[in-house]
């Protein structure tokens, strides 16, 4: 039983490397491609060095974190959690166990992917609704650009009219880093404003889960917990 436990866990480890790696990679690879100056292999190995780079950095934070949680298990003096469900007392639980149950859910590799797929799903999600709202900010841009810098625009215009096909192209492209820049600001401020893409918190979700199996609840819900004398809130 012991084996199968350590085997098991070693299985979530991997998972976890391998979902700390993919992500790494996807955000990489963009980035390699955009500030390598050549192609081909150079951009592949830019690309892997930052992988590495990222891999190593997200794998240092979950190590120390998980020092941190071991430590809290292993404190002579556990200070007791109330469980606060939808307002409303379900239970308690002590500090020991409360960080036991985040450590778990840290090293489980599967929440590590749902939160890696959830992540790009609301990622794609940002990037549609930046899509759908990009005529819309270019328009408020030009408008901005025609009040403010209006013979600049004027000119800007005649060379675009007197250019090449290339020459549009090679304009549009140093144009992007602009547009994405601008279409990136208008989704920080919906993100601001509470929009939120449909992102979810999968570890923060997960520990919840594994509480209110501990506090034997079936009621699903907000749920804080609170100090047992009811002062302030657990962090």
């Amino acid at each position: 039983m012991q084996k199968r436990t350590s085997d098991d866990s070693k299985t979530r480890l991997r998972l976890r490397w391998f979902a700390i790696i993919s992500a790494a990679f996807v955000i990489s690879l963009p980035l390699a491609k955009y500030y390598v100056p050549t192609s081909g292999w150079s951009v592949l190995a830019g690309a892997l060095l930052l992988t590495a780079a990222f891999s190593l950095g997200a794998d240092y934070l979950f190590r120390r974190q998980e020092a941190h949680l071991t430590q809290r298990m292993q404190a002579d003096a556990s200070p007791e959690w109330g469980v606060i469900l939808n307002g409303i007392p379900v239970g308690r639980i002590t500090d020991a166990q409360y960080a036991e149950i985040r450590r778990t859910v840290l090293r489980n590799g599967r929440i590590a992917f749902e939160q890696l797929g959830n992540i790009i799903q609301t990622g794609l999600a940002a990037a549609a609704k930046a899509l759908s709202n990009l005529p819309l900010i270019l328009v408020w841009t030009l408008l901005f650009a025609t009040v403010t810098f209006p013979e600049d625009l004027v000119s800007l215009v005649q060379e675009i009219q007197r250019a090449s096909v290339r020459e549009i192209l090679a304009f549009l492209r140093d144009l992007a880093p602009l547009a994405i820049a601008l279409s990136g600001a208008a989704m920080g401020l919906l993100a601001l404003l509470g929009y939120d893409f449909g992102y979810r918190d999968c570890y923060r979700e997960a520990v919840d889960r594994m509480v209110r199996q501990h506090c034997k609840v079936a009621a699903v819900g907000t749920l804080h917990l609170i100090r047992a004398d009811f002062i302030r809130e657990c962090p």
